[in-house]
C-alpha cells in the first residue's frame, strides 16, 4: 500500500510537546489528516490498520483503507463527507465507521473522534480511533466515548480543562490542572474561567483578535494560582461536542520564565541597538568570515554605502584599499582570536577616496562563543590633513595631470593649471575672475550644488561625480574633489581638483556587465547566481515559498568539442542557453556555472510539480537534433533538482545537492532528471 509522495509539511509536529502526550501515552490509534490526506499517525494506529511502517498510511486519502459501503448502507464516500462537514462544522464529531485490516482484508468496526483545526487554507483534523469491534457488542456508544475522553484528558501531564463557553464555567480539570493551579477537583469544578483568568473583557477579546491577525492558535493570559500569584500563561483552545453539548478544551501551559527572559532580552538588544545606531563613530557588525551584517547610520555616511547594498559582503571588499589587504588580515585574524585592535589606517569610501581612520575592533561573544567582530572607524582625515597640508598644496601642483582650480572666498577663479585647460577647453585667460558655473551642464539641480557648497562650507570639502560641459557644448563625467585652503580656521581660498572620468565611466559600466556575464551565452555567471540565490532565498523564507534549483550538465558534450572543435561547442552552448532562456519564466534565474554546466533557478514556487514540470519541459528541448554547422546531431541532458527548504536552507547546501542529484541522472542512463530527496514527480 506504499506510495511516493512529497515529504508532507506539518505544521504541528508530532514532536512538539504540545501533542506528544497523545502519540507517547495513547494506546489508540491517532491519525492526523489535512486537505483529505493522512500526514502522519502513531504506532497504535499502524497496529490497528495491519501495517508495517507509516510510508503505507501517510498520503493517502482515508476512504481508501475502508469499504465501499459503510453498515449502515451508505457509500463510504458520501458518509466520510458527511462526517468531515460535521467535524468542521462543529469542531469535533464522534462517529462510527468500518475499516479494513490490511494484513487479512477483514473488516473491524472503530469509533472515530475528529477534531477539526481551523488553519489558514487548509483543512487539517486530528482522528483518535479505537477498535471497538468486542465492545460494541457489550458497551453502548456514551461509555465508550467517555472512556476516549478519559484516556487523553485525564491522564495527561499536561494541565487541561474543558469549560462552557457560554456560563464560563470550568465542567471539568484533571489532575495536572489541579497540581498547576493548587486546587483540588471539586474546587475548580465549582469555579468558572473568569476566577483564574486575571484579565478583563477588553484585554482578553484584544489578545484574541491579535493570536487571529498573527495567525497564532494560541493565546497569551494571565493566569491566577490559588496562592494568589499571577502567571503568564499560553493557551491552546478547542471545541468539542460532549454529551450533546458543545463545550471547549483548554490546554495551558505556563510561560512566565519564558515572557521574563524574552522582556530582558528585548531590553538589551534595544539598548545596545540604540548605542549601535547612534553612535557618531562609523560602526560595521560582522560574522565570523567578516562579512557586513549590519551597519549603523555613521558608517552610512562616513563610507558613503546603505545596508542593502553592503549586506553580506566581505568588509575587505568594500572599504579596505588593496595594498592593505594583509593588514587587515592579520588584525582580523587576532580579533576573532579573541584580542582587541586599536590602530590608525586607511579605508576606502563608496567614491573611491580613502580616508583616515583609527580603528578600534572587538570580538562578538554570545554563550561564551566566538561569533563575529565589531568594528569603530572614527575619520581622523581632519587631523591628518593638517599634518599634510603644506606637502599636499606642493602636491597638488606638482602633480598636474589632473585639473586644478584655485577660487577665492567670493567665488572667483583666480588660477587653473594645464590640465584644466586639456580637459575643458578654457585657458587661463578665459575663465580668469568667473565663476566657476560656467562649466555647469545643467544636469544638476541648484539644490545639489547648494548641498555641494554647504559641505565645502561647513567641512572644509567636498567630492564626487559631477557632470560639467566642455567649452565645446559636450557634456562629460567628472571627479570632482573640492576643498577649502583655510589661515587662521578661516577659509581664504578654495583648491578644486577635477578629472575626466569619461572613459573610466565606459570601462566600469562594461566591467560591470561582464562581471556578472558569462562571455559566451550572455547568461548569469556563478557570481551573479550566487547573488540572485541569496536574495530569492531571503524572499523564500518570508513568503513560505519553495525555491528549486536545476542542475543541467550536457551528455557526451566533449565528443561534441573532440569531433566538430571548440567553435561548432561554443556555437552549440548558445543555442542551449537560447532555449533556455525561451522556456522559463522572467523570474526564473538562468547561469553557466562551467563547461556545459548550467544552473537554473526557480523562485516563488508553491507546488513541487511546478518544479518538475520545468524539468520534464527542458528534457524536451533535448529530444529534437541540434544543428551547428551544417551538422545534424543529437544531445542529451542529466538534470539534478534540490528543492528549498527540504534539501536545505543555504545555497551551498542546495547548490551541492541539486548537483549529486544530477550525476545520479547520469548514473541511471542519463537523458533525464532526478530529485535530491523525491521521487519524479
Amino acid at each position: 500500500m506504499e506510495k511516493n509522495i512529497d515529504k508532507v509539511r506539518c505544521p504541528m509536529s508530532i514532536g512538539d510537546s504540545h501533542y506528544k502526550f497523545i502519540f507517547e501515552k495513547s494506546t489508540d490509534a491517532i491519525l492526523i489528516i489535512e486537505n483529505s490526506r493522512f500526514i502522519d499517525c502513531n504506532e497504535a494506529a499502524l497496529k490497528m490498520f495491519g501495517l508495517d511502517k507509516k510510508e503505507q498510511l501517510i498520503g493517502f486519502n482515508p476512504l481508501e483503507i475502508s469499504p465501499i459501503y459503510q453498515p449502515c448502507g451508505k457509500k463510504s464516500v458520501d458518509k466520510g463527507k458527511d462526517m468531515f462537514r460535521k467535524a468542521l462544522k462543529n469542531g469535533s464529531h464522534i462517529f462510527e465507521w468500518e475499516h479494513i485490516y490490511k494484513k487479512t482484508e477483514v473488516t473491524f468496526f472503530a469509533e472515530i473522534l475528529l477534531i477539526a483545526l481551523k488553519t489558514e487554507g487548509n483543512n487539517m483534523f486530528y482522528a483518535l480511533v479505537r477498535n471497538i469491534t468486542e465492545r460494541k457488542r457489550e458497551m453502548g456508544q456514551l461509555e465508550e466515548r467517555e472512556n476516549l475522553y478519559r484516556g487523553f484528558f485525564h491522564n495527561s501531564d499536561v494541565v487541561m480543562l474543558l469549560f462552557d463557553p457560554v456560563s464560563d464555567d470550568i465542567i471539568d480539570v484533571n489532575q495536572a490542572a489541579c497540581n498547576f493551579y493548587g486546587y483540588d477537583k471539586v474546587t475548580m469544578k465549582s469555579m468558572k474561567v473568569s476566577d483564574i483568568n486575571v484579565m478583563d473583557k477588553a484585554e482578553i477579546y484584544n489578545e484574541v483578535q491579535r493570536a487571529k491577525n498573527e495567525g497564532r492558535k494560541y493565546y497569551h493570559f494571565k493566569h491566577q494560582l490559588a496562592n494568589g500569584r499571577v502567571i503568564d500563561v499560553e493557551v491552546y483552545r478547542g471545541n468539542i461536542h460532549v454529551h450533546g453539548k458543545y463545550l471547549r478544551y483548554a490546554i495551558i501551559y505556563d510561560i512566565t520564565d519564558r515572557k521574563r527572559f524574552e522582556e530582558e532580552l528585548r531590553l538589551q538588544k534595544s539598548m545596545f541597538q540604540q548605542l549601535f545606531e547612534n553612535c557618531p563613530e562609523a560602526m560595521v557588525m560582522l560574522d565570523s568570515k567578516d562579512r557586513v551584517m549590519n551597519i549603523n547610520h555613521s558608517f552610512e555616511k562616513t563610507f558613503q554605502y546603505s545596508l542593502e547594498e553592503v549586506m553580506g559582503q566581505n568588509i575587505k571588499e568594500i572599504i579596505v584599499p588593496e595594498e592593505l589587504s594583509n593588514e587587515a588580515d592579520l588584525w582580523s585574524q587576532e580579533i576573532i582570536s579573541g584580542g582587541f585592535i586599536k590602530k590608525e589606517s586607511k579605508r576606502k569610501c563608496k567614491d573611491g577616496s580613502l580616508i583616515d581612520v583609527d580603528i578600534l575592533g572587538y570580538p562578538v561573544v554570545d554563550n561564551d562563543h566566538q561569533r563575529g567582530i565589531y568594528g569603530i572607524y572614527k575619520d581622523i582625515s581632519t587631523r591628518k590633513e593638517f599634518e599634510r597640508k603644506l606637502t599636499l598644496f606642493a602636491k597638488v601642483l606638482e602633480n598636474n595631470t589632473e585639473g586644478v582650480i584655485i577660487i577665492d572666498k567670493h567665488g572667483k577663479i583666480q588660477w587653473v593649471n594645464r590640465a584644466f585647460t586639456t580637459i575643458t577647453g578654457y585657458t587661463r585667460s578665459e575663465v580668469s575672475n568667473l565663476n566657476p558655473s560656467i562649466l555647469k551642464s545643467l544636469r544638476h539641480n541648484d539644490s545639489h550644488y547648494k548641498d555641494m557648497w554647504k559641505n565645502i562650507l561647513e567641512k572644509g570639502k567636498w567630492q564626487g561625480e559631477i557632470w560639467n560641459r566642455r567649452k565645446n557644448g559636450e557634456v562629460y563625467p567628472q571627479w570632482l574633489n573640492i576643498f577649502s585652503i583655510k589661515e587662521n580656521d578661516v577659509a581664504t581660498h578654495y583648491a578644486a581638483i577635477i578629472r575626466d572620468i569619461t572613459e573610466s565611466k565606459q570601462r566600469e559600466e562594461k566591467i560591470n556587465y561582464l562581471a556578472f556575464r558569462d562571455c559566451l551565452t550572455g547568461l548569469y555567471n556563478r557570481t551573479m547566481f550566487n547573488e540572485r540565490l541569496n536574495q530569492v532565498l531571503a524572499a523564500a523564507k518570508r513568503k513560505e515559498q519553495f525555491i528549486g534549483l536545476l542542475f543541467m550538465d550536457m551528455d557526451g558534450f566533449k565528443n561534441i568539442n573532440d569531433t566538430l572543435g571548440h567553435r561548432a561547442g561554443d556555437q552549440l552552448l548558445q543555442l542551449i542557453a537560447d532555449k533556455l532562456l525561451s522556456n522559463t519564466r522572467e523570474s526564473d534565474t538562468v547561469a553557466r556555472i562551467g563547461g556545459d554546466e548550467f544552473i537554473i533557478l526557480l523562485p516563488e514556487v508553491d507546488e513541487i510539480t511546478q518544479i518538475s514540470k520545468v524539468a520534464k519541459k527542458i528534457t524536451r528541448i533535448f529530444r529534437k537534433p541540434w544543428e551547428v554547422e551544417d551538422h545534424v546531431f543529437n544531445i542529451t541532458a542529466s538534470i539534478g533538482v534540490s528543492v528549498y527548504p527540504n534539501d536545505g536552507v543555504d545555497p551551498e547546501e542546495l547548490i551541492k545537492k541539486a548537483d549529486s542529484a544530477m550525476y545520479k541522472a547520469k548514473d541511471e542512463g542519463k537523458n533525464q532528471y532526478r530529485f535530491y530527496s523525491f521521487e519524479n514527480l
